[in-house]
């Protein structure tokens, strides 16, 4: 969900969510990610009131091949992360704010979110 916290009308909302894997060079993903425009927003561009909110859905992926794998345990581990980018305007005034998430299920035994890397060929994280 995306609300305008500000006292000004927010227009031309470009949100983009880009899945991404963790790994030791994930900061210069998330730096390029955050840096650049909304090449491709996942709706239209739209205005919102001030407290108004809007929830978008999106769909995001990645190809097999962009996949960084991690070590825990001595288990091969993806971790995917979910980085937004979202940009407005407020009159000649441009915004941006930008979060990421590590998405996954809290394993007990290995201490972190992660998905087990199937040492299958054709499996499906």
């Amino acid at each position: 969900m995306v609300t305008n916290v500000g006292a000004g009308v927010a227009e031309a909302i470009r949100v983009q969510a880009v899945l991404l894997s963790a790994h030791a060079g994930q900061d210069a993903d998330l730096t390029a990610v955050n840096a650049g425009q909304v090449p491709r927003p996942a709706t239209a561009p739209f205005t919102l009131a001030p407290g108004e909110s809007r929830t978008i859905r999106t769909v995001s992926a990645m190809s097999r091949e962009a996949i960084h794998s991690m070590t825990a345990a001595d288990r091969p581990m993806f971790v995917p992360i979910v980085a937004v980018n979202i940009r407005c305007a407020s009159g000649a005034i441009a915004g941006q704010t930008a979060r990421a998430w590590a998405i996954g299920v809290e394993r007990v035994d290995l201490g972190q979110a992660c998905a087990v890397l199937a040492r299958y060929p054709r499996a499906h994280v």
